[in-house]
């Protein structure tokens, strides 16, 4: 049986913010938890990894810092 498109949409989610928190931690050097949900602390280092690399610091992981993100 296959799981609902909603479900398999959450799991997918939670994967990509698992990639995130990774992405956050190498670059900056933190060993936050890697639960796959975006809560203050993910919020927090996204915002301090979006000034690092220059960009619009709104604490969203939208396609410029993702695109950034994937080739630093």
């Amino acid at each position: 049986r296959l799981a609902s498109a909603r479900g398999l949409g959450d799991v997918y989610k939670r994967q990509v913010v698992k990639w995130w928190q990774t992405r956050c931690n190498e670059i900056l050097g933190h060993s936050n938890d890697i639960d796959g949900k975006f809560g203050k602390e993910t919020r927090k280092d996204t915002i301090q990894l979006q000034k690092l690399l220059n960009l619009t610091q709104d604490g969203v992981a939208g396609y410029n810092s993702i695109q950034e993100v994937f080739y630093k």
